[in-house]
C-alpha cells in the first residue's frame, strides 16, 4: 500500500545551540525592526543567551522552533528561515503562548505550515513528557497586523472573545484543534 505523499509548505526543526549558522540566523531574525518592537525581553542578548536560547526544546515547558525552507544547502542542512516560540502563559496552566517570526525577506508562505506542525509537536512532546493536562495555545495579535492575522488563521486559530490580561479581545487567538487537524489533513500534510 502506497502511503500519501505528504506537503510542507516548511519544515520545522529545533535550532542547534552548536551550530554557528543557526544562532547568526536567529540573531538577524530577532534583531529585525519588527521583532524588535514586540519582543522586548530580547534586547540585550548575548551569544551565549541565544545558543541557551536555541537549546530550548520542550523538556521545560519552553519550545523555540526554527523554521525553514524545504530546500537544503550544500550540507545537507535546513536553513531557518524564521522561528516559531510556544512558552508557558503565566498563571494559566496547561496554556502555552506562541509568537512568531521571520526573516525580513524570508520566502513566504512558510508560516502557516510552520506553526500548524509546530503546534501538533508541543502537544505529542508535552504527551510524551508526561503531562496530565490538555493543552491550550493562545496568541496575541495586533489587529493592525493583517499579515499575522492570516497566518494565524490560516494554522486553525480562532479569535475566541476572550479577555486575557488587560489586552483588548481583539488581540487574543487560541488554537482550535479540530480545524487544525482538518487543515493539515486538506493540506496534505499529515500522513
Amino acid at each position: 500500500m502506497d502511503l500519501p505523499e505528504i506537503k510542507r509548505k516548511a519544515i520545522i526543526r529545533f535550532f542547534d545551540e552548536d551550530n554557528a549558522e543557526d544562532i547568526r540566523r536567529l540573531k538577524i531574525i530577532v534583531r529585525s525592526k519588527g521583532v524588535r518592537g514586540w519582543m522586548e525581553d530580547l534586547k540585550g542578548m548575548r551569544k551565549m543567551d541565544f545558543e541557551d536560547w536555541a537549546a530550548e526544546r520542550g523538556e521545560t515547558g519552553y519550545f523555540l522552533f526554527a523554521v525553514c525552507a524545504p530546500s537544503r544547502n550544500e550540507a545537507g542542512m535546513t536553513l531557518p528561515q524564521g522561528f516559531i516560540y510556544l512558552y508557558p502563559r503565566e498563571g494559566k496552566r496547561g496554556v502555552l503562548e506562541v509568537s512568531y517570526a521571520k526573516k525580513r525577506f524570508g520566502k513566504r508562505g512558510l508560516m502557516g505550515s510552520a506553526l500548524r506542525q509546530a503546534s501538533l509537536k508541543a502537544r505529542r512532546i508535552r504527551k510524551r513528557l508526561g503531562y496530565k493536562t490538555s493543552l491550550h495555545i493562545v496568541a496575541e495579535i495586533d489587529p493592525e497586523n493583517i499579515p499575522s492575522e492570516r497566518v494565524i488563521r490560516g494554522a486553525g486559530f480562532e479569535n475566541t472573545g476572550e479577555r486575557i490580561g488587560r489586552r483588548d479581545v481583539r488581540y487574543v487567538w487560541e488554537l482550535n484543534w479540530r480545524r487544525l487537524m482538518k487543515k493539515m489533513r486538506e493540506k496534505g500534510e499529515l500522513a
